[in-house]
């Protein structure tokens, strides 16, 4: 999400600020600042692509890539629903990958021990 947000912020500011000179050296600044930030989103992305496939492998084999090699694999044999249920939890599969939870139960807070009445 990150390269998409940054790549976005070059469009968008670019469409928002054409008023330069023909040839000024803002111009190739800005110029040069857009191609190192859109390279670096682009790289960043492509790495977070493969360490995302590379966890999904291991949620649906039920191994790590060091197991698979050592021939250790999964001692059981789950459904990919079932997979991706006991990694993310019971809620909707549109909500598995928010870092944050939705719905349930919430947990119960206690009261400091300074603050509870005797």
């Amino acid at each position: 999400m990150a390269s998409v947000y940054a790549i976005s912020m070059v469009v968008v500011y670019w469409l928002t600020h054409p008023e330069f000179k023909k040839h000024s050296t803002e111009k190739e600044t800005k110029l040069m600042h857009t191609v190192i930030l859109v390279v670096e989103s682009c790289l960043f992305l492509l790495f977070v692509i493969a360490i995302g496939c590379d966890q999904m492998c291991a949620i649906l084999s039920d191994a790590t890539l060091i197991e698979q090699l050592k021939k250790e694999g999964s001692r059981r044999k789950l459904t990919t629903r079932e997979a991706c249920t006991e990694v993310f939890g019971n809620g909707h599969p549109a909500f598995w990958l928010l870092p944050f939870k939705i719905g349930g139960p919430k947990p119960m807070l206690r009261r400091p021990m300074h603050l509870e009445t005797v």
